[in-house]
């Protein structure tokens, strides 16, 4: 199985810790189980894809290990931290400049400019030289000549590039990354991955990337599978 250079040792302090960790939604006047008892551990700069169904709970997944979805029982623990016992705003801190997230729809805001959707997060999390920071983030990604483009006047693959360089633009220590090719043609897919890549191993960042994409997963140290709730070793048999 090809494996993507990652630039650091799997040895070493956990980014990602999660024990025993459920999660039960309400739908349809019950509860519904999402997540039935999920652990999981990931190792600063390590690389993980999570494939499986769907419905079977990984985009949940994802969303519980970014503070955006609370869960209902277990813990998670992000950069050592008791994601479970904060606050929104401690929750809010947490994420900014250490944990980038890039969703499937891009998540732009229509209103702003490329370089405006890199450089506002970086100027709520207080970051200096917000600005600079967000045009070597777009350079980095191709779109040097965008910067004031919105996202309206850009392609599919443009706008999730926007969104890379917004997760990536002040050097995260986690990435997490959901179905981030599922809205792109195959050719436009891969090049945002190689672009994502890229930048995962040029800021040592451990990433979680939920795909359907056996050939993505493939690029990835190591391979689970979600399956009705509960994570399940890939075709690596990594745990």
């Amino acid at each position: 199985m090809m494996r993507m250079e990652n630039g650091g040792s799997h040895v070493g302090e956990s980014v990602i810790e999660l024990r025993d960790v459920r999660l039960d939604l309400a739908a349809g006047g019950g509860m519904v189980k999402i997540l039935r008892g999920v652990d999981l551990r990931v190792a600063a700069g390590e690389t993980v894809a999570v494939t499986g169904p769907s419905g079977s709970g990984k985009t949940s997944l994802l969303m519980v290990m970014a503070g955006l979805e609370a869960a209902s029982s277990g813990q998670v623990r992000i950069l050592g931290r008791d994601v479970t016992r904060m606050n929104e705003d401690g929750l809010a801190r947490l994420r900014r400049g250490r944990i980038g997230v890039v969703f499937q729809g891009f998540h732009l805001v229509p209103t702003m400019t490329a370089l405006e959707n890199v450089r506002l997060p970086l100027e709520l999390a207080g970051s200096p030289d917000a600005r600079r920071k967000a045009e070597d983030s777009l350079e980095r990604v191709g779109l040097g000549e965008r910067l004031r483009h919105y996202p309206a006047q850009l392609s599919g693959g443009e706008q999730q590039r926007v969104a890379l360089a917004r997760a990536f633009a002040d050097a995260p220590q986690v990435v997490l990354a959901d179905e981030p090719t599922g809205n792109l043609d195959a050719s436009t897919g891969s090049e945002v991955m190689r672009r994502m890549f890229a930048l995962r191993r040029e800021h040592g960042a451990a990433l979680v990337l939920v795909t359907h994409d056996p050939g993505l997963a493939g690029q990835c140290d190591r391979n689970l599978v979600m399956r009705d709730g509960l994570l399940e070793p890939g075709p690596d048999g990594g745990p």
